[in-house]
């Protein structure tokens, strides 16, 4: 009788519309299977009242899954048979399943449950196929044909990582600093690196659900974050074809003469080892505008990356930081520090106040008459000039820099008068001019 049913030897008198569905059905990710681990596949029949089913399950690729073992579904015990099998030329593999019930029949019933393992060095990205043909299901009064089903799991294989090349292209550099940056931003998680170094040595990771950001999770914590940058910074240099050349870190710039806009400013403690970060930034977007300087020479790398900068500098021996240039910032910051023991902490950067005017002049003539601020501005802003009510009177734009900047008083405007000087970070001077 088995063998009747395996083979559909019932005659068929009609056809379902509804095919059957292949379901995962042990808890596990619905999009996708996992190199070297197992999972359950249900197969359920939704066709009403069932007295009995079967079907050919073809699954593939051959070598790469492999049947595991199978589950009753909702049939009663022993009323079930589970036969595996190989087609003559051995390239693809079937599990023949069917179960009858004269008694107990099922209801939109589950026909069984078929257990399947990956091959761990299945490759990343091949596609877990199985096709049910030949599906049919016993009714109380005839036997009915269902279409064929077909459902597909890409493979989460594993992928060979190098930490510190981000991009995996052969050598760490600043484009792996980028690399890493992108994803911090979009807050790339996935598989822990089991067991994980930041040695220059392949290694062996689960491939995330995005591909690329596996090689950007450096230290293999499963998190793409600014500490990946200090796994950059320690292998930086480092080629696949050359290993471990001891290639020093580039120099960046430490405090010049010249007057600069500061964006952050950082004071860093004796035991500072290791500074990371991205800081967002809104403005210019043309690179090469932001520094980060020190007050020693600094080693290591900046990269601008769209509305970001993104570092990660060896900073033994020095105590200030900062980021200057164009622009302001503009969102959330990611800052760490590693001390030479090791520890991690997170850093809070803070502006520097802009520099009081040395002078302010009031010059005033009989057919009108100016109100100027003089020195040197380390953030633009504005200039405004407000009566003691309140009333503004003025206001022009200043920019960063060296020189004068005048506010026109209107003739016969009674004194005294509020001169207010407001930065885009807010930060504001004021001095009350008397005048004649």
């Amino acid at each position: 009788m088995w063998r009747v049913l395996l083979g559909i030897g019932i005659g068929t008198f009609s056809l379902w519309g509804q095919g059957v569905l292949i379901v995962r059905s042990d808890g596990g990710n619905e999009r996708f299977v996992i190199a070297g681990e197992r999972f359950r596949l249900k197969i359920a029949l939704p066709v009403g009242i069932a007295y009995g089913a079967g079907c050919r399950l073809w699954y593939g690729p051959s070598g790469i899954l492999a049947f595991a073992g199978w589950q009753k579904g909702d049939f009663p015990p022993g009323a079930t048979l589970v036969v595996p099998g190989t087609d003559v030329r051995g390239d693809e593999q079937f599990v023949d399943v069917a179960a009858l019930s004269s008694t107990q029949p099922g209801i939109n019933p589950v026909l069984v449950e078929l257990e399947f393992v990956v091959a761990p060095g299945a490759p990343h990205g091949t596609m877990a196929q199985f096709r049910a043909v030949q599906a049919w299901v016993l009714r109380q009064d005839s036997t009915v044909a269902l279409p064929n089903s077909l459902v597909e799991f890409p493979i989460h294989g594993y992928l060979q990582v190098w930490p510190g090349d981000a991009n995996d292209d052969g050598s760490v550099d600043v484009r792996d600093v980028a690399s890493v940056g992108l994803y911090a931003r979009r807050g790339a998680v996935g598989y822990r690196r089991s067991p994980a170094s930041t040695e220059w040595m392949p290694q062996w990771a689960l491939a995330w659900e995005q591909p690329e950001a596996t090689y950007a999770d450096c230290d293999g914590n499963g998190v793409v974050g600014v500490r990946d940058l200090a796994v950059v910074l320690q292998n930086y240099g480092y080629r696949r074809d050359r290993g471990a050349n001891g290639t020093v870190l580039p120099a960046i710039a430490e405090f010049s003469g010249r007057q600069e806009k500061t964006l952050r400013q950082w004071l860093l403690p004796a035991d500072a080892d290791v500074f990371v970060g991205i800081v967002p930034i809104c403005g210019k977007q043309q690179a090469g505008e932001v520094r980060l300087v020190g007050d020693r020479l600094l080693r290591g790398v900046v990269v601008r990356l769209d509305s970001a900068v993104i570092f990660a500098a060896s900073v033994q021996g020095i105590s200030e930081l900062r980021l200057v240039g164009e622009g302001w910032v503009c969102g959330e910051e990611q800052v760490q520090m590693r001390t030479i023991t090791g520890e991690w902490q997170e850093v809070e950067g803070r502006v520097l106040p802009v520099e009081e005017p040395h002078e302010i002049e009031t010059a005033m003539v009989e057919d009108g008459g100016w109100i100027c601020l003089e020195g040197r501005r380390g953030q633009r802003g504005w200039l405004q000039l407000y009566s003691l009510v309140g009333s503004r009177i003025g206001c022009v734009a200043v920019p960063e820099g060296e020189g004068r900047w005048c506010v026109q008083s209107p003739v016969g405007l009674s004194r005294p008068v509020l001169l207010v000087y407001q930065t885009l970070e807010g930060v504001q001077l004021w001095r009350l001019v008397v005048g004649r």
